[in-house]
């Protein structure tokens, strides 16, 4: 039976459509994959710059700082004077943070992804370490936003050239060995490296104005943006956070620039480089924090 003219020309113009349909979501799926994205990111706060945190957190700790006078008891209850006084010196806990935590911190570190240039092949793959200190680094140095893809493409073969000549290596470097390029490539003379145990652990830093590093199991992140099940050994920027999550900047996917994780994801996903990929979920949670030089 043959289709009246009419009919084969719908027809025609049906599978055109069909076909046209199928051909711009093939071309756009990224397009259509980043409005989802933005769909469902979560509205996060202001973003403040270094100088600006920095300032935030003197304002809140002078704030929450009541004098002694003002509490109620006289000099002598304050005071004991000494016939003979002493000096006696503390050593300085750069994150001794006084005052109240804000509700709500977002530092605007600017953002690269460990593939400047989305290749993925050797070595992009395996330089999120160096990005995330990168990324830290840049925020100190007054950057914001985006770094640019070509300096962030020499920098990170920099570092690595420098890991290189200092470790032999460059893949999957322990938090302490990430902390020894922060001092010796980068100068920075403070540069901590401690357990993660829990929430406040990276709130207190960041509340102070510093860039939390964690190294984590990458595929207990469950990022619905890495390649296949993510990468087994990962490093991510701790940002800011919220009353209910964390505000990355995750190098490892190009959507990354201030991606959200919960607190529990982040606190059960921080392991540290075990030396062998089989067993990262067995290394100790821990985080490292860059102390900008005064």
């Amino acid at each position: 039976m043959k289709l009246p003219i009419a009919k084969k020309y719908l027809v025609l113009i049906a599978a055109a459509i069909i076909l046209a349909a199928g051909i711009l979501v093939i071309v756009n799926r990224t397009y259509l994959s980043d409005v989802w994205y933005r769909w469902w990111t979560p509205d996060l706060p202001p973003a403040a710059d270094f100088q600006g945190a920095v300032e935030q957190a003197e304002n809140s700790v002078v704030a929450s700082e009541a004098s002694p006078f003002e509490s109620g008891l006289s000099k002598s209850e304050n005071f004991v004077l000494e016939t003979s006084p002493t000096v006696k010196t503390t050593p300085t806990d750069p994150l001794a943070h006084a005052g109240p935590l804000p509700m709500e911190v977002n530092l605007d570190v600017p953002f690269t992804s460990q593939a400047p240039f989305a290749d993925w092949s050797a070595p992009f793959q395996e330089l999120c370490e160096e990005a995330s200190l990168l990324m830290a680094h840049a925020f100190y140095q007054g950057e914001s936003g985006v770094i640019e893809k070509y300096a962030a493409r020499e920098q990170l073969k920099k570092i690595m050239a420098f890991e290189n000549f200092t470790f032999g290596f460059f893949e999957d470097t322990t938090a302490e060995q990430v902390a020894d390029v922060a001092k010796n490539f980068y100068g920075y003379k403070t540069v901590v490296v401690k357990p993660l145990t829990s929430v406040l652990d990276i709130k207190v830093p960041l509340a102070l104005g510093y860039p939390v590093l964690v190294p984590a199991a990458g595929q207990m992140l469950g990022n619905p943006y890495f390649s296949g099940d993510g990468p087994p050994f990962h490093m991510v920027v701790i940002r800011g956070y919220t009353p209910g999550f964390f505000i990355t900047n995750d190098p490892g996917t190009r959507r990354g620039q201030g991606y959200t994780y919960s607190y529990d994801t982040i606190l059960k996903a921080a392991h540290d480089w075990t030396g062998d990929k089989a067993t990262i979920q067995t290394g100790k949670p821990m985080m490292i924090v860059v102390i900008p030089n005064r």
